[in-house]
């Protein structure tokens, strides 16, 4: 009894608490929201991939300020919905994406202290574990064929033991299937990992190209074979990779790259599009956008899966 009063009396001060906050938030006003289109314009100018495209991006989203577009937007949350719709409808790019977090804001600036910095990598470590780092799966199947499940590409830094935990459970298997239907993306880094086990090591051999913009500032990477593995390698073996309409982002590229090489025969349903490497950028203090900052290309005809997908050479439906 004393348990379910406790929990009646926190849901109540939970259902108080965010009604409090809710009307404290003032209805934003007309200057307001220009103020956060102009911030808006300014973030996307400095850090989109695609400088000629940031300017008409942006003049569509000034133009849909001045005809009214976003009078009916009375908080925070329902402008930043508006601006995400307005960002894809006017770039096509699926990565785009406007959201209000005044902690993500905060903790953007405090990462300059490194002290703070090290706490929020800290955090950012807890969290991932809890997914164990995007393995969600590792099975041995009939005919001695590795199965191994990922929902995201964690950071290799951070889940470099999980990482290699995965990769020693697979080293000794005849064929491996990766499952990446309902991947959305994370880290190129991981992908490179994992695909590095699939080619062999004294031989050069690039995954993936590309570069960036670092607020206002070009930088241009390869991405090759790691030399030096945590475990065996799987050269030669038979390598499947499972795909979805929601694969997207660097499981994509996983998919992509391992298929232009011949490395991997691909198996399920069209990817969503995805292809450019983004980061999160802060809007004033308490929007952030989610901004596509570089390109990247396959190591074979310099191309990309960019709003097309990733075809599977087997279509079937993802179950």
């Amino acid at each position: 009894m004393r348990t379910r009063v406790m929990r009646t009396a926190l849901l109540a001060a939970t259902a108080w608490m965010l009604s409090v906050a809710a009307a404290a938030e003032a209805p934003l006003t007309a200057a307001d929201k220009r103020k956060v289109v102009e911030q808006l314009s300014a973030t996307l100018e400095s850090n989109y991939v695609f400088a000629d495209k940031a300017k008409a991006i942006t003049a569509a989203l000034r133009t849909h300020l001045d005809a009214g577009r976003y009078d009916r937007a009375s908080d925070k949350r329902a402008l930043a919905s508006a601006l995400s719709e307005d960002l894809v409808a006017a770039s096509g790019d699926l990565h785009f994406f406007v959201g209000v977090d005044p902690a993500f804001v905060a903790d953007f600036a405090a990462r300059k202290d490194p002290v703070r910095a090290a706490a929020l990598r800290e955090q950012d470590r807890r969290e991932q574990a809890r997914d164990n780092f995007g393995f969600t799966d590792l099975r041995r199947l009939d005919g001695n064929i590795a199965y191994v499940s990922l929902s995201n590409f964690a950071d290799p830094e951070l889940g470099y033991d999980a990482a290699t935990a995965a990769m020693r459970f697979i080293e000794n298997s005849d064929a491996v299937i990766y499952d990446l239907r309902y991947n959305n993306g994370g880290h190129l880094e991981m992908a490179q990992l994992l695909a590095s086990q699939l080619f062999r090591g004294d031989k050069d051999q690039e995954l993936f190209d590309y570069y960036y913009i670092e607020d206002g500032r070009r930088v241009a990477l390869g991405q090759w074979v790691l030399p030096a593995l945590p475990a065996r390698r799987l050269t030669g073996k038979p390598v499947y990779v499972l795909t979805g309409s929601t694969s997207f982002s660097a499981a994509e590229w996983f998919a992509y790259t391992l298929k232009k090489l011949g490395r991997a025969t691909l198996v399920g349903e069209r990817t969503a599009g995805g292809a450019h490497p983004v980061d999160r950028k802060p809007v004033g203090t308490d929007f952030f956008v989610q901004v596509p900052i570089g390109q990247i290309h396959d190591p074979v005809e310099r191309g990309d899966f960019e709003g097309k997908g990733v075809i599977p050479d087997h279509a079937t439906p993802s179950i």
